[in-house]
């Protein structure tokens, strides 16, 4: 059975969004190595999923 698309995770919904970002041709270290590339990913999921539950809580308030 597929999953609707309001059914996929927080997670997925980060990565989704880093893939979409255009903040690499902007960035001082471009080109960058696969190592900071993957800092830069993570650090960018980390403060998505932050932001969107943090976004969440005040919307409830």
């Amino acid at each position: 059975m597929k999953q609707k698309k309001t059914d996929i995770s927080l997670e997925e919904k980060a990565r989704r969004a880093n893939g979409l970002s255009r903040s690499c041709s902007k960035c001082n270290h471009f080109p960058c190595s696969e190592v900071f590339s993957r800092l830069c990913s993570e650090a960018f999921i980390e403060g998505f999923k932050k932001g969107y539950q943090k976004h969440g809580k005040e919307l409830s308030k």
